[in-house]
């Protein structure tokens, strides 16, 4: 049995176990982080509107579609990014854990001083 991932294509896998899953993916880029913070937001919303309707060389910063002209194709792919991050964010129950490993160290640390 295997599983699909859908994104900018699609991989089939096997599923090491049955049932139902859920499968986080945090992408290695995305298109509309076009000053390449790992982050989609108001930079590069602004990258491409100082440019609208200029055009540019084939593929530059603010073209994300590749099409040699900035306008509403790139500002879609912004768009379909925004608020999105390339940044791995560690589940509740790791950063709980960690959280947790931290308390005995400030106590120790509290009680030298």
């Amino acid at each position: 049995d295997g599983g699909t991932v859908a994104g900018g294509g699609s991989e089939t896998f096997a599923a090491p176990f049955s049932g139902d899953a859920v499968l986080h993916i945090t992408p290695e880029y995305l298109l509309g982080d076009l000053n390449e913070d790992g982050f989609v937001g108001q930079t590069d919303l602004d990258l491409v509107l100082a440019e609208w309707g200029d055009s540019v060389a084939h593929g530059s910063t603010p073209d994300p579609s590749g099409d040699g002209m900035v306008g509403q194709a790139d500002l879609d792919i912004v768009l379909a990014d925004w608020g999105q991050s390339t940044q791995q964010i560690p589940e509740p129950a790791t950063l709980l854990l960690l959280c947790g490993a931290a308390v005995p160290v400030l106590l120790k640390r509290r009680r030298k001083s």
